[in-house]
C-alpha cells in the first residue's frame, strides 16, 4: 500500500490522467442506460432488423441520406421529426433503429425518442459509415 502511495504521489499526474479516463469510459458505457437508448454495432443492428422486424429512421439531412442509407430506412430529418412524432405513434413497442452518417444526430434522435415514452430505441453506432465499413450494403433509391 506504501508503495502505491508513493507511487501516486511520484507520478500524480499520470495518476490524474488514469483517473480521468477510466471516468470518461464508464461515462460512455453508462450513457446509453441513462438515456434509454442503446448503441448497437452493425451486425447487432442487422439481427435487430431480421430477426425483430426494426423500423429504420435515418435522421441526416436529405444530402447524406441520398448518398447512401439502410435499406427500407424511412427519412425524417433531425429538423422534421418533433413534427412528424404522430406519424411514428404506430411503432411506439415497436424497435427503432435511429441512423444516420456518423451517428451523432442519430443519437440525439434516439434520445428524444426515448424522452417521448418509445421503449425500444436503439441507434447504429458510428452511424452508416460503420455500417458500410462493416460491408453491409446501403441503398441510394
Amino acid at each position: 500500500m506504501e508503495q502505491l502511495t508513493q507511487f501516486l504521489v511520484n507520478h500524480w499526474v499520470l495518476s490524474l490522467a488514469f483517473v480521468a479516463l477510466a471516468l470518461l469510459v464508464g461515462a460512455s458505457f453508462l450513457e446509453g442506460h441513462f438515456r434509454g437508448v442503446r448503441k448497437l454495432s452493425p451486425m447487432a443492428a442487422t439481427e435487430l432488423i431480421n430477426r425483430e422486424g426494426a423500423i429504420v429512421i435515418d435522421v441526416g439531412p436529405e444530402g447524406e441520406f441520398q448518398q447512401g442509407h439502410i435499406l427500407d430506412a424511412r427519412h425524417i430529418p433531425m429538423a422534421s421529426l418533433e413534427k412528424a412524432l404522430p406519424k411514428l405513434e404506430k411503432y411506439r413497442e415497436q424497435p427503432i433503429l435511429m441512423s444516420c452518417r456518423t451517428g451523432q444526430s442519430s443519437a440525439s434522435a434516439g434520445t428524444k425518442l426515448s424522452k417521448q415514452g418509445f421503449s425500444r430505441v436503439h441507434v447504429l453506432g458510428g452511424g452508416t459509415l460503420a455500417w458500410q465499413n462493416a460491408n453491409l450494403p446501403l441503398s441510394r433509391k
